[in-house]
């Protein structure tokens, strides 16, 4: 049941990244290598000032994907610590010298809650993508 629970994050999120991509990455990117052509341009810059135009020229879509990982890494911390404090509850369910049953029921109790942190973090992605966005327009 967790698997089910983790791989429907996954798609989740391989969606998100995928409209953010096709929306505003792709273009960020194509502006972005313009520009750098356009450095190119320059007959009559050096070779440093045309390095530095050219790296001025990605600045904007590095500053994209260094804003997109953070946001997915601050996404699996999270979750993370959701699915630590369901093992952490499991396991407190657990008496000194627990039997078969007690086991399962305590894996069961944790598959549920890991099933519903997944469910709510899910939930969280659209505001993910949202917060994303904005910052994404005002690079």
């Amino acid at each position: 049941m967790a698997e089910a629970a983790q791989a429907r994050v996954q798609h989740a999120v391989e969606e998100m990244l995928e409209s953010l991509e096709k929306e505003k990455l792709r273009p960020l990117l194509k502006n972005s290598h313009l520009a750098a052509a356009k450095c190119c341009e320059n007959e009559f810059s050096s070779k440093e000032q045309l390095d530095q135009c050219m790296k001025r020229s990605f600045v904007p879509a590095q500053q994209v994907q260094e804003m997109m990982s953070r946001e997915l890494s601050e996404f699996q911390n999270r979750l993370n610590r959701c699915a630590q404090r369901c093992q952490d509850e499991a396991k407190d369910k657990l008496p000194v010298n627990p039997n078969q049953g007690d086991i399962s029921v305590a894996e069961g109790y944790m598959n549920t809650c890991i099933s519903n942190c997944c469910d709510s973090h899910i939930d969280l992605i659209p505001k993910i993508m949202r917060r994303m966005k904005q910052a994404m327009d005002q690079i």
